[in-house]
């Protein structure tokens, strides 16, 4: 607990202890609780929150990598 603790401290998205969501675009913001990366999607009427575990976040990298190596557009640039 005090790992995570010290990790939060120094963590670019908290501010002392203060946790803020950074904006991404498109009604996105991403935050941190110490464990998962959370996306909060919001919208005029409503929010969906979305938390990512290392190991999911990891698979959504993989995921948007493979996509752009397959972009038609990317291959002919």
């Amino acid at each position: 607990m005090l790992n995570i603790l010290g990790m939060m401290l120094n963590c670019p998205i908290y501010k002392g202890t203060e946790m803020y969501d950074e904006y991404l675009g498109d009604g996105v913001y991403a935050s941190f609780d110490g464990i998962h990366i959370v996306l909060d999607l919001r919208g005029q009427d409503n929010t969906t929150r979305i938390a990512l575990d290392s190991t999911v976040f990891d698979r959504l990298i993989k995921y948007r990598n493979n996509a752009i190596l397959d972009s038609p557009k990317e291959q002919n640039d």
